[in-house]
């Protein structure tokens, strides 16, 4: 027989603790060596940046978590260091819209409409 999207979305819901258990046990070894590492070395990062984001120094939850990243060098692959969700997503964010983000901070539109120009 096989399973629908629906019946696995049903049994995660009903087995919450088996699927955290699957995935502290096959996740965080795939993830690190993703990027080339294993996981004492990713435990290893956790430890050095002091459990916290290497941008905004906010509180990480303990890798493997969905909410602590390994943030690396799309270009070169190099990996930089752990970040949390928000960071991750802003840094990708401002790389691609980092001169517009300027651009409007520099000359905002509400200036020349309210006369401050």
């Amino acid at each position: 027989m096989t399973t629908t999207t629906e019946q696995r979305r049903a049994w995660r819901a009903a087995n919450p603790d088996k699927v955290r258990e699957y995935q502290l046990r096959h996740q965080p070894k795939a993830q690190a060596k993703k990027y080339g590492l294993d996981v004492d070395t990713v435990h290893s990062l956790f430890h050095a940046q002091g459990g916290k984001c290497g941008v905004c120094g906010k509180d990480l939850p303990t890798w493997p978590s969905n909410r602590t990243h390994i943030d690396h060098d799309h270009e070169t692959g190099a990996v930089r260091g752990l970040l949390c969700s928000s960071c991750n997503r802003y840094e990708g964010w401002i790389k691609r819209n980092g001169e517009r983000l300027a651009a409007y901070l520099a000359s905002p539109p509400a200036q020349a409409v309210l006369g401050l120009a």
